[in-house]
């Protein structure tokens, strides 16, 4: 048994002996809260992947990964922020040009400035604290929720 199947695997003993490293906050993460998705066209959300966004950030973590089909659609809807976003690269990169957490006025500002910086950073962020959570120990498994048949 891999270390890899080990940590996908919700029988393996070993399931539960690690967890995932830290990720450093964003820097920007206080702006996380004021995100106005639907402006946000050039992501191509569709109503209900918007939808689910808001939802998610209304319900604590555990809630929203408590059904592995809520948990799969969840992930899949960041991982297309990620690649939007990415395709649509932000024309003033103020995100990336930070090394420190910023005060909320100024993660507000650069909100504005750089939205696809930030919900980047969003994103990237979530999808950490899903597989953090799940690896934590969950009826879900990070394999359930990332490796979906084909049907899915």
């Amino acid at each position: 048994e891999t270390e890899v199947t080990a940590l996908l695997d919700l029988s393996s003993p070993n399931r539960n002996t690690k967890m995932a490293p830290p990720l450093p906050p964003s820097p920007v993460a206080l702006a996380f809260p004021h995100i106005q998705w639907d402006p946000l066209g050039s992501l191509r959300l569709t109503a209900q992947e918007t939808a689910l966004l808001r939802m998610a950030e209304t319900n604590p973590i555990e809630y929203t990964l408590a059904d592995s089909r809520d948990a799969s659609m969840y992930a899949r809807v960041l991982l297309k922020v990620v690649a939007e976003a990415s395709a649509a690269a932000s024309p003033s990169g103020e995100v990336a040009k930070l090394t420190e957490p910023v005060d909320e006025a100024t993660a507000m500002g650069i909100l504005d400035a750089d939205p696809i910086g930030v919900v980047t950073h969003y994103a990237i962020s979530k999808l950490h604290s899903i597989i953090a959570h799940l690896m934590e120990g969950s009826a879900v498994t990070v394999a359930s929720v990332f490796y979906v048949g084909k049907e899915g």
